[in-house]
């Protein structure tokens, strides 16, 4: 009998071919089911150096999630072992990452509001982004991500997570090239954000911008 270890995994796939050269696996000791930054990886032990599995493992933990769920389905779980109600705010995502989430049966225990913050007007009026730090940062950054986040709290919402970025084909600068995205977190203790540079057409950098939000939150909701 073949001897298998199963990983989900969230990073883009350069980064994933990258961790497995590191630690020593070939191409020939890994099956994988790959959506974007979705990856499902089954490791074929027989032959394979003990060591290096461990390495691996160790080295993928901070990308995986669990095993069998989708990034949706991970998220939710988490939301309801934690007892916590989530919002979400997005710009470029354009209502992809609430679409997600409402695929999963029973969501509304944990799942009160998104907002499509499209435009900067919307994002200062009804998330509160401050108008001065649009200016300074714009709308691509830690600071307008974080104050997204931050905004959905209240009214029973205990968690939030927010994206903001550049989908292109348009739109990109050197500082800020197209596949740009930011991310942010806010619950009552905590506030974070992330930036990713994806790569690819508009739809699949919105994409890969909806699996890391998820992958985010569910990370945050770990810790």
């Amino acid at each position: 009998m073949t001897a298998t270890e199963t990983i989900k995994l969230i990073l883009p796939q350069d980064k994933l071919s990258s961790l497995l050269a590191e630690c020593g696996i070939s191409p020939q000791f890994v099956k994988s089911e790959d959506n974007l930054l979705d990856h499902k990886l089954t490791i074929i032990k027989n032959g394979l150096n003990e060591k290096s599995l461990e390495r691996f493992l160790k080295a993928a933990s901070q990308y995986s999630y669990a095993d069998g769920d989708t990034p949706a389905q991970a998220v939710f779980n988490k939301l309801r072992e934690k007892k916590v109600v989530l919002g979400i705010a997005e710009s470029l995502t354009g209502g992809a990452v609430c679409a997600e989430m409402v695929k999963i049966a029973g969501v509304s225990e944990c799942f009160f509001k998104g907002i499509v913050a499209y435009d900067n007007s919307v994002k200062i009026s009804a998330l509160g982004v401050k108008r001065e730090d649009l200016s300074k940062y714009g709308a691509v950054s830690s600071v307008v991500a974080e104050q997204m986040a931050k905004g959905l709290l209240g009214d029973g919402v205990t968690v939030g997570i927010s994206t903001t970025g550049i989908a292109g084909p348009s739109g990109g600068s050197t500082e800020k090239p197209v596949g740009t995205v930011w991310f942010g977190y806010a619950d009552g203790k905590n506030v974070n954000s992330r930036n990713m540079l994806f790569y690819g057409d508009r739809d699949s950098i919105r994409m890969q911008a909806v699996q890391y939000a998820l992958f985010m939150l569910y990370k945050n909701l770990q810790d």
